[in-house]
């Protein structure tokens, strides 16, 4: 139900019913990046580290929770651990698959929207799954303005 929240951008919302989640399920990595990504959207960054710091430590080799917390590392200003992050993920790509939707995302934290663009780009020719968020997902609006973006929404075939 958070997602309803979380995808209409009513974030406040969003955090009461992740934070009910957290009590419901505290050894769940999950339930701790649902109540991060709000956190992120408000502002709030010592809080979304802290969430999604507790997430990884539950689940360390959870790339998607790496890479979000590469994000929010970026977003908070931490640059170097957002790079570290990106690293892990480039490196990992190397050897298995990488996730380009979600290294996308913390190029989307470095503000580097070329990149960004770029890594969506080969997430579409991958048929990542993630793709289908790309109207709807908040941690995507820096790049709504972007004609290469609206260029990869048109090719989605997204309804109007």
């Amino acid at each position: 139900m958070w997602e309803h929240y979380w995808f209409s951008r009513q974030y406040d919302k969003a955090i009461e019913l992740a934070r009910q989640r957290v009590e419901m399920e505290p050894t769940n990595p999950f339930s701790y990046a649902v109540l991060g990504w709000p956190y992120v959207q408000k502002g709030l960054y010592t809080e979304a580290v802290s969430e999604f710091e507790k997430a990884v430590a539950l689940d360390p080799r959870e790339m998607r929770l790496r890479a979000d917390l590469g994000r929010i590392y970026a977003e908070a200003g931490k640059r170097a651990q957002a790079r570290k992050m990106l690293r892990e993920l480039e490196e990992r790509g190397k050897q298995s698959y990488a996730d380009a939707f979600h290294v996308a995302l913390i190029h989307i934290g470095l503000r580097e929207k070329g990149k960004a663009v770029q890594w969506l780009e080969k997430a579409y020719a991958d048929r990542n799954p993630w793709m289908t968020l790309l109207k709807v997902d908040p941690w995507l609006d820096p790049l709504r303005s972007d004609p290469r973006f609206q260029d990869l929404l048109r090719r989605m075939n997204f309804p109007p």
